[in-house]
Parts: structure tokens; C-alpha cells; sequence
């Protein structure tokens, strides 16, 4: 009897939703339909559903939960199938909620179902109960009371179940609690109480929460743990057992096994943890909330915003209250756009005012978090400030630009360049075919005057002789110009190189200083030497020597008046041979002075045909100065004089056959003939 009472209080008190069914087959042995058994209330409750309407009511056309039968007849099919007495666990949605369910068939035609839902389990109203007891046909009752179908439903459920009478004896339990909980047969349990078969400890508090319950009249629900051969958490109720006068006989333990939900609940709480404790020690703002709800913000928001989290806690919508009026549009046409809405991602740069007014840059993106069904249950997102980027980018931009234009600015004058050198090539040409069509036509003209005196022998003989000499200095004026040419051609190739000895760079000058005196007196032009030393040896090459110091004091002399006076002045300053050419010539305008070592530039328009030139030779000059290591540099006053300045290096060659010092020895008629030719663009020297 004790068993009748204990399987209507664990059909109707069950936390584990309970459903039995009788199913119709066709020839092929497979589901037609489903008549309802038996239930109890808390599956009631779940499904909404008055379980007495359907007693034996349902037919092929009328089923009280339609998109359960697909899972139905798969379940039953598959216990089938697969042997008698299988159970079957599957995860499945009831009403919108969901269930892990286990499903056993005691044979063809049967099948009991139990619902245990994923969430918490609701107490079940008394409302509920009292409904469920008063409507339930009793010979249902009497089929589920038989001893076969008691043991089959006990050891079906997963819960562990076991019953004590008022003294803490146990009458039974299932193959659940038997095999987890007491580790023993049941038969070995049956008789005894918790003092014999579990410790003391554990034994004091069951008893005392079995009292609690039987005192109370009423379930009561606790967690415990259980250490066995494995650690155990358990949510366990106690209920109050009554016979059929409604006196309490005993109690039933039914024990659900949450040590896997504590583990994730407790695994969940530590992500949190380590989750809220990253988020707040990074810059950036993190947030977790629902689309009404701020659920979580980092204090990244204070360092950002430099609010208060509490505003946005308080209203969700003060998050994007502070955006800069002017991107307002662009962040709330994102949040209404199909990218937001549907597929719940946020990704935009936009602009905060701070409490004082000023701006700075945020970068927002946010993602969605879904549930089994794919529906946005929550938005993560995180925020970082981009002010600094966005400086960046904004000096990179104007970098840019100013780099685009300072290369324009290049381009331009480069093209200004090539087009000042055309016209330099340009002037250069019609400069050097004027240069030599001038002594050409001399020569010819001489010729001609000689000719025709050959024709009259009564003509003095002298008018002849300066016809040949009008022929020689013009002769050598285009062979000064040819040297020139070929001197600057080869230096650009590279093949104009020195040939340096160890030699008296004194007397070198002074020898050259005193072959042109003559040109200067024939011109009424002074010309002095003067040096603080009397000999200094040094590494030179006395050709490139004479050919600079010649050009010096061709122009000095060419450009300076009779009267006039030419000084060649030697000092020497800090290991560096000083040599000075100055005269008191026309002078040189300031603004040109840059331009007279560049090569085929002239001053030209200050000079007279008597001072004519092809714009080379000071840029020879500078080359053959820069060849011996030193410098050159020019200091003019116009209407006054100019004077060169020249810079050699005090240096020798290591002695050797090749570089011991030699006396410069030149032969007079090959220095006259260069000087002739350096001088020949001087009209009025005699030669």
C-alpha cells in the first residue's frame, strides 16, 4: 500500500515534469497518434494546458501539442528499434521553453516521457495541484499504482529518488540513488537508516530537514554536497508522504544532480570576473547591454567621456547624448540602417563634447549576442579614443600636401632650370659663333689687304707686316677659345687630370707674374708682385698653375683702364697658401657675382667689344682650383676694382723618383706663345 501513496505523491509533487502515453499504430508499427495517459502538474503548468480536457480525448485530428509529435514519433520509433526498456535523452522546445527530456518505452504502444526544463523549476501553485488531484480520472490513478509500472517509472526518472517512513527508515529508492548517492543495491539500503549507511554529520542534517518538512507540512528545497566516490552538488526536495486519511507517513527525497550547472554557474561568474577586470584595466570603454539597458560599462567611459558610468546606468540613452552635433546624423542613420538592426554590428569614428566643450575623437564598434534561436538578446561593444590617430592622420595629410607641393615647386624649377640652360646653351652658341666668326673674318680681311698690296709693290712694306699681325693675334684667339672648348669636354668626361710634383709655387707665380708685365706696361697698366715668403714647396701641377693665374690676370688687364695698376699678393694663413689678384678695373655688379664661375655666363653687358669672351673660363678656373684641393672666391665693387681670392692646401707628396721637388723651368718662347694666346681677346697689345 505504502507504494500506491508514494507513486500518486511522486506523479503529482515531482519537480520533473511527467507524461505517459498510449500510442495508435498502423500496420507498419508506427505512430498514428497519441492518447494522453497520465501527466502531472507541473507539466501542466509548462505547457499550459488543462490535462483533463485530454484524458483519452485525443484523436488522429486533434493532438493538445502538435509540434511535439514530430519529436514523438522519432523518439518512440528510435526506443523501438534500438531494444525494450531503452531510454532515450534529447533536448527539445515545448511552448517556446526547453527541455531535456527522457523518454522510455515499457513496450509497443507505450511511452513515458519526462520533461526537466534548462532554467530554474517554478514551485508549482496550489491552485495547480488542486486542479490536477480533483480532475484526474482515479483508474488512471490505479494503472500507474501497479508494482511494474511504479519500478519502471522510478528507475526511468534521472533524479534520485528515496522514501523513509516517520523514523528515517528507508522503504525504497531507485537505480539513480542507489548507484550515485549510497553507492549500494537497493536491497542492501531497504531497512536501514541514514545513521548506518552514510556519516554522522550528513545523517543529523537529513534528519533534521525530513523533520522540518513533516513539521512544516510542506516541501522544502536545500542544496547539499555529496562526497562519494565523486563530489557531488545537489538541489534536493523534501516532501511530506500521506495515506489516504491525509496523515503524514513518512517523506520522499527526490535529489537533482547541479554539479554541472554550479560548475558552469561558478566557470561563467570567473569569466565575468576576469572579463570585468580586463575590461577595466585597458583605455578603452567596454560595454555589455541590452537595447533599453546598459547592463555593464568600463570606467574606460570616465577616461573618455569624463562623465560619470552612472548616467548611462541610469539611462542608456545618455551614451550617445554628448556626440558633436555634426556627426550626429551619420552615427544615427548607422543605428537605423539593415548592418545594425539585423545583423546587430556597429562600426563608426565620430566625435564627443567633453564637460568643458572641447572635442575628441571616439572609434565605436559593437557586435550581438544571441541565443539558440539567433535572436539579438544582447550588443558588446567597445570604444577607444582616436583624438591622437586622427591628429596624426590629420598632420600626415598636410605633410603630404606640403610634400606634394614643395615637389611641385622642384618639378617647376627644374623645368625653369632646363629652360634657363637651353637658353644658356642657346646664348652660348650664338656667344661662340660670334666668337669665331670675329677672328675669322679678321684673318680674311688681312689676307685680302695682303693680296691686294702684292698687287701694288709701290705699298709700304709695313702696312703688310701689320696685317700679319692682325692674322697671328687672331689665330691665337681662336686657339685659345679651341683649348678652352676641349679643356671643358674633357674635365666633364673626366679625362682633364693633374700632374703634381713637389715644386716652388713661389717662383712658379713670380716667373708667370713677370712674363706678362710687358702686356701691362703696352697697356699703361702697373703690374706688382708681392709675397711674405720667399719660397714654399708644395704639391702642384705648374701647368694648371699658370693656366689659372694667366685667365686672372688676362681678365684683371682687359678689364682695367690705362693708369690702371694689377697686384698678385701671396700670405700664407694657417697651412693654406693665401694668392691675392686684385685690380682696379670697372668692378663687377653685387648681383652677378654669383653667376661668374657658372659655366657660359658672361657680365657682358657692361663690356666693350675690346673685352669679349665665351663665358668659360673663370669656370675652368674654379675647376682646376678645386682639383688641387682648394677654393676660390671673388669680392667686387663696381666702378672700383675686383679682387680673386685663391686658397691652396701647404701639402707635399711622399718622396719618391716621381714627386721629389723640381725648380719650375719654363722655356720662354712656349710661355710667351700660351701668354700671346691667353691675352689674344686684349685688342691693342702688340704681338
Amino acid at each position: 500500500m505504502i507504494q500506491n501513496y508514494l507513486c500518486k505523491e511522486l506523479v503529482s509533487n515531482s519537480p520533473v515534469g511527467y507524461a505517459c502515453f498510449e500510442i495508435e499504430l498502423d500496420s507498419n508499427q508506427n505512430p498514428l497518434f497519441y492518447i494522453l495517459l497520465d501527466a502531472n502538474a507541473l507539466f501542466c503548468m509548462w505547457i499550459q494546458k488543462n490535462i483533463v480536457d485530454y484524458i483519452r480525448k485525443a484523436t488522429k485530428k486533434e493532438f493538445f501539442l502538435n509540434n511535439l509529435k514530430l519529436d514523438l514519433d522519432e523518439i518512440y520509433l528510435d526506443t523501438i528499434n534500438h531494444g525494450k526498456n531503452r531510454k532515450i535523452k534529447r533536448e527539445i522546445y515545448v511552448k517556446k521553453k526547453k527541455f531535456e527530456m527522457t523518454a522510455y518505452s515499457p513496450g509497443a504502444g507505450y511511452l513515458i516521457v519526462l520533461f526537466i526544463p534548462t532554467s530554474e523549476i517554478p514551485d508549482v501553485s496550489e491552485e495547480i495541484k488542486k486542479s490536477y488531484n480533483n480532475g484526474l480520472n482515479n483508474s488512471y490513478h490505479n494503472l500507474f499504482c501497479q508494482q511494474k509500472f511504479y519500478k519502471i517509472l522510478m528507475d526511468a526518472i534521472p533524479e534520485f529518488i528515496y522514501y523513509k517512513d516517520k523514523n528515517g527508515v528507508y522503504l525504497g529508492c531507485n537505480k539513480a540513488a542507489a548507484d550515485k548517492i549510497y553507492c549500494m543495491k537497493e536491497e542492501d539500503i531497504i531497512g536501514k537508516t541514514d545513521f548506518q549507511i552514510i556519516d554522522t554529520y550528513t545523517a543529523e542534517a537529513n534528519k533534521k530537514q525530513e523533520m522540518e518538512a513533516m513539521n512544516l507540512n510542506k516541501p522544502i528545497t536545500y542544496e547539499e554536497v555529496l562526497h562519494g566516490k565523486e563530489m557531488l552538488i545537489l538541489e534536493t526536495s523534501k516532501i511530506p508522504l500521506y495515506n489516504d486519511n491525509g496523515e503524514i507517513m513518512g517523506v520522499i527525497g527526490i535529489s537533482r544532480d547541479i554539479t554541472n550547472k554550479k560548475v558552469i554557474e561558478q566557470k561563467k561568474l570567473e569569466s565575468e570576473e576576469r572579463l570585468r577586470q580586463m575590461a577595466e584595466s585597458i583605455e578603452e570603454a567596454f560595454w555589455l547591454s541590452t537595447d533599453s539597458e546598459m547592463l555593464y560599462i568600463s570606467h574606460g567611459f570616465e577616461r573618455i567621456w569624463e562623465r560619470s558610468c552612472e548616467i548611462v546606468y541610469d539611462d542608456i540613452s545618455n551614451f550617445r547624448k554628448f556626440i558633436y552635433e555634426e556627426d550626429k546624423e551619420k552615427v544615427f542613420r548607422a543605428l537605423q540602417g539593415e548592418n545594425y538592426l539585423i545583423h546587430g554590428n556597429f562600426n563608426e569614428k565620430y566625435r564627443i563634447v567633453k564637460p568643458d566643450g572641447t572635442l575628441r575623437w571616439v572609434w565605436e564598434r559593437s557586435f550581438p549576442i544571441r541565443n539558440e534561436k539567433g535572436e539579438i538578446v544582447r550588443r558588446a561593444g567597445i570604444a577607444e579614443d582616436i583624438t591622437t590617430l586622427k591628429i596624426a592622420e590629420e598632420v600626415v595629410a598636410r605633410t603630404r600636401e606640403e610634400m606634394i607641393r614643395v615637389e611641385l615647386k622642384r618639378k617647376s624649377m627644374e623645368l625653369n632650370q632646363l629652360a634657363e640652360l637651353e637658353k644658356l646653351r642657346t646664348d652660348f652658341f650664338a656667344n661662340l659663333s660670334h666668337e669665331l666668326r670675329t677672328p675669322i673674318n679678321l684673318i680674311l680681311a688681312a689676307l685680302k689687304m695682303i693680296e691686294l698690296n702684292e698687287m701694288n709693290p709701290d705699298d709700304d712694306t709695313a702696312t703688310s707686316i701689320k696685317y700679319f699681325k692682325i692674322i697671328k693675334q687672331n689665330s691665337y684667339r681662336l686657339m685659345r677659345l679651341i683649348n678652352n672648348l676641349i679643356d671643358v669636354t674633357r674635365l666633364d668626361a673626366g679625362f682633364l687630370t693633374l700632374n703634381p710634383y713637389n715644386n716652388d709655387i713661389i717662383d712658379i707665380l713670380r716667373s708667370i707674374t713677370l712674363s706678362v708685365a710687358e702686356y701691362a706696361k703696352s697697356k699703361q697698366i702697373s703690374l706688382d708682385f708681392k709675397t711674405d715668403v720667399e719660397e714654399l714647396i708644395i704639391k702642384c701641377d705648374p701647368d694648371k698653375i699658370e693656366r689659372i693665374l694667366l685667365n686672372l690676370l688676362s681678365n684683371a688687364i682687359k678689364f682695367s683702364k690705362p693708369g690702371g695698376r694689377v697686384e698678385i699678393v701671396l700670405n700664407v694663413v694657417k697651412k693654406q697658401l693665401y694668392i691675392y689678384v686684385k685690380d682696379t678695373g670697372i668692378g663687377i655688379p653685387e648681383d652677378k657675382l654669383t653667376m661668374i664661375f657658372e659655366r657660359f655666363k658672361q657680365v657682358d653687358s657692361r663690356f666693350t667689344k675690346d673685352s669679349e669672351g665665351s663665358g668659360i673660363g673663370l669656370s675652368l678656373v674654379k675647376s682646376l682650383v678645386k682639383m688641387h684641393g682648394g677654393t676660390i672666391s671673388v669680392h667686387s665693387t663696381l666702378g672700383c676694382g675686383t679682387q680673386f681670392l685663391i686658397k691652396l692646401p701647404i701639402k707635399k707628396m711622399k718622396e719618391s723618383p716621381n714627386s721629389r721637388a723640381v725648380v719650375y723651368d719654363e722655356t720662354e718662347d712656349s710661355r710667351t706663345e700660351r701668354i700671346r694666346m691667353e691675352f689674344s681677346d686684349i685688342y691693342g697689345l702688340t704681338f
